[in-house]
């Protein structure tokens, strides 16, 4: 019997799958997860993690509709509420269900969203292991995946995109197996992962599109992708299943600005700017960023290298690749280049847009891989390219772990750092000052202290030093207002959310405090928790008339 590894037999599924997971499970050890798990929201983009929480807490505490998603911000119904809507929230409503359980704890919606990715990860492997018939080359595919930073990041955080993407994994896998067995249950399966994808991040269905392309290219006959038949033998009755999914999403977003509507607050900024619509000082900032932070982020050099070559590589052997290879990456490249262009400020540190985008990579590589399976197969199966890769991911592991330690603890000192051997000198200095910067620290555990001083949740607060929709709020579990696009940019703004119910205003950025303006409403302090100076707003209550 054929055997990869000493005393390991690879060619049994139950033994393929557990060292699959004890791989995965070592990487996320090597990650620092068992650590970061019981972090509160912290590190880059700590704005959208709180608004996910947000989300979530507010199901906790009572809103048990679904469809009335709300946010602490009360910047809704005339500043008396915080409903608002944006990807759908079904994922913070089981967070909700699932604090009712077994009570209010952040690493129970960290582990949701990290069984997510393991499940899609899963899905990936098994479909890598379907075309290449190699555990090696299934599992390095899967690691090439998970070292890259914002999955990595994201996969053990709040945000949604990182089960959007997994979910397509899954969806893709199902969409596999529908191609080899031309089972319309396996292709409705997929259609309900994609739907999921849909409703969680429509920029993730961008394998849809290169699915629909297949679609139409049967139907009208222009290509044909099977030797043996179509992918597609039922078109209309396909064709209907397809349009049901793109309506189900459809209709979610429909009632997303209509909710928004109604209410009047909108926390999702999925805005069109495009580059063409951008100023200059807005492309040079979206392209410095890119330059110094971005391209660090979304995978290592060497690993950008190595697409690149594949790429070039596949292209001087364009003729031979199979027809769906020759179809999915230049479609693939180009709906990427096309998001960019359209929502160039996804450039500026909104490292978090390209998860959605991380398919690209992964499908050239299974492109080049499987080129090499048919037409190279010395290469394929040499023991010194497999040494040769595992080193490269090695690399890139041990790229993506220090990555993550900076993001969360900061570079520190230590030489590994300072000669710069694994992360380049800028990224090392956009973490030192990013941690530098950080001054939300007393937000994040002054809650008992709130409720010993006899300050409900339910009574309004005021943040002029929080630019964000929900950090402050959450961190402190508060309704009431951040400064959010400067809306309390002058004493007639605080006077406003004083008439509006607000009794307390909490600062910790000293230079916010010095504002003039804010001086006059620092008068009744009660207390300095940590640097958060935290005021009485309700003698001026008096200026309501």
């Amino acid at each position: 019997m054929k055997k990869s590894f000493p005393f390991i037999n690879l060619q049994s599924a139950f033994t393929r799958n557990l060292l699959f997971f004890f791989i995965l499970a070592a990487l996320a050890w090597s990650y620092r997860y068992w650590e970061i798990l019981f972090l509160r929201p912290s590190s880059v983009h700590q704005w959208r993690q709180t608004d996910c929480l947000s989300l979530a807490d507010n199901y906790y505490e009572g809103e048990w509709n679904l469809f009335k998603p709300t946010l602490h911000l009360l910047f809704s119904d005339g500043e008396t509420t915080g409903k608002s809507a944006g990807e759908f929230p079904i994922l913070y409503y089981v967070v909700g269900i699932l604090w009712k359980i077994f009570g209010k704890h952040e690493f129970i919606f960290r582990l949701l969203t990290i069984a997510i990715s393991f499940a899609g990860m899963y899905a990936l492997f098994r479909l890598a292991y379907a075309l290449l018939k190699s555990f090696f080359w299934a599992m390095s595919t899967v690691i090439l995946l998970f070292s890259s930073p914002i999955y990595a990041f994201y996969t053990n955080n709040f945000l949604i995109n990182v089960p959007a993407f997994s979910l397509m994994l899954i969806a893709l896998w199902y969409f596999y197996l529908f191609w080899q067995s031309g089972r319309n249950t396996q292709l409705y399966k997929a259609l309900f992962f994609f739907a999921w994808v849909g409703l969680f991040k429509i920029s993730t269905l961008m394998t849809l599109v290169v699915i629909g392309f297949i679609y139409a290219s049967e139907v009208f006959g222009f290509l044909k992708f099977k030797r043996d038949g179509k992918v597609f033998k039922e078109p209309l009755k396909q064709g209907v299943a397809f349009g049901v999914m793109m309506a189900v999403v459809a209709s979610w977003y429909l009632y997303t600005n209509h909710y928004n509507a109604v209410h009047g607050g909108k926390y999702t900024l999925n805005y069109i700017q495009s580059y063409w619509a951008s100023s200059l000082d807005q492309i040079h900032s979206s392209l410095k960023s890119l330059r110094n932070f971005i391209v660090f982020q979304v995978l290592s050099i060497p690993t950008f290298l190595y697409l690149i070559l594949c790429l070039c590589y596949l292209g001087m052997n364009f003729r031979k690749l199979d027809l769906v290879w020759k179809v999915a990456i230049p479609l693939f490249l180009i709906g990427y280049y096309c998001f960019v262009m359209l929502f160039f400020y996804s450039l500026d540190s909104h490292d978090y847009y390209h998860v959605d985008f991380l398919i690209v990579p992964i499908v050239i590589h299974l492109a080049f891989l499987h080129y090499l399976k048919k037409n190279e197969t010395s290469w394929f199966h040499s023991g010194l390219t497999k040494l040769f890769f595992s080193a490269f991911l090695l690399y890139n592991v041990l790229y993506c772990a220090n990555n993550m330690r900076m993001r969360y603890w900061g570079p520190g000192e230590k030489p590994m750092y300072t000669a710069q051997l694994i992360a380049p000198k800028i990224d090392v200095e956009n973490w030192a000052y990013f941690h530098w910067v950080y001054r939300n620290k007393p937000y994040e555990t002054v809650t008992p202290v709130l409720r010993s001083m006899g300050i409900k949740r339910s009574d309004a607060v005021v943040c002029p030093d929080d630019f964000s929709y929900s950090i402050t709020l959450y961190l402190m579990d508060q309704k009431g207002w951040t400064n959010m696009e400067t809306t309390l940019k002058d004493s007639l703004a605080i006077i406003d959310r004083v008439r509006h119910g607000a009794k307390y205003m909490m600062i910790a950025d000293t230079a916010i405090k010095k504002v003039p303006f804010l001086v006059t409403f620092e008068q009744h302090e009660l207390m300095n928790y940590q640097g958060l100076h935290i005021y009485d707003l309700r003698p001026f209550a008096t200026s309501k008339k």
